[in-house]
């Protein structure tokens, strides 16, 4: 249905609420009508590489009209991937069947948009 829509997952620890932990699927669907987006991702084979998969990515989302990801003046908001409570392996997909080993980032450009951000578990 959406051919040009940009599909980005990661298999995660769930949601702490209260008491309890959630870790049901969920799914979002977002169209903007005046906001760009540009996916970013990259292979990072051991954390000694993480420095240089960051600065791959700032790289690769830059713009003048960046509104949200990377820079001093530029939000920075999202979330981890996680693997429940076993903390061997995550799982990453942007635009491909998730991966191992792999971080991705979404840039939203424009001045239409504003990116705010709030902690309400874990």
């Amino acid at each position: 249905m959406f051919a040009k829509a940009h599909i980005v997952g990661c298999s995660t620890g769930g949601q702490i609420r209260n008491d309890d932990v959630d870790d049901d699927i969920a799914a979002v669907a977002l169209r903007f009508d005046r906001t760009r987006l540009r996916l970013a991702a990259e292979a990072i084979p051991t954390p000694e590489h993480s420095r240089s998969c960051g600065e791959a990515i700032g790289s690769a989302l830059a713009a003048d009209d960046l509104a949200g990801v990377v820079g001093a003046k530029i939000p920075l908001t999202g979330g981890l991937a996680g693997d429940s409570a076993i903390f061997q392996e995550t799982l990453v997909g942007a635009d491909c069947a998730p991966q191992s080993r792999r971080v991705a980032a979404i840039g939203f450009y424009g001045p239409a948009i504003r990116i705010g951000h709030g902690s309400a578990g874990g």
